[in-house]
């Protein structure tokens, strides 16, 4: 299969109990990393994954780039989702990035980088401190 499909799919494939997508896109020696984790071994990136998408109702992403660079491929990306406790249960998007690097030998992903401001995604989306982290955001630009 084509590497730029394989992750388009298996990114909107997913959605938390179909470990399988995982099985397919990644080495078992993955190396996973965003801005709330490092994991490594694709058992321990099922279970943050599971955990993740948990509170997950709805999610799609909307690749707007992917370039490729030998095995490595980055890619630009929008998330629309919608969890119970952000946003008021409202599906919002977020802006992000990944890194992706497949393994020669065994031509799944090796290493997974996102890049994601979680001050938007997260923070700024919780009833009650959302505002204030979003005053707080403004005053400081």
């Amino acid at each position: 299969m084509d590497r730029k499909k394989l992750i388009i799919e298996s990114f909107n494939e997913y959605h938390g109990a179909n470990t399988e997508v995982l099985d397919r896109l990644y080495d078992d020696n993955v190396v996973f990393e965003d801005p709330l984790t490092k994991v490594s071994g694709i058992d321990a990136l099922k279970k943050y994954y599971q955990h993740a998408y948990d509170p997950v109702e709805s999610i799609h992403f909307d690749f707007k780039e992917i370039h490729e660079s030998g095995l490595t491929y980055s890619c630009e990306w929008d998330m629309t989702f919608t969890a119970k406790a952000l946003n008021f249960g409202k599906p919002f998007t977020v802006r992000g990035a990944s890194i992706i690097t497949f393994s020669e030998e065994s031509s799944k992903v090796i290493r997974h980088h996102d890049y994601v401001d979680i001050g938007d995604m997260v923070y700024e989306r919780i009833p009650g401190i959302g505002k204030l982290v979003r005053l707080l955001k403004a005053r400081l630009s």
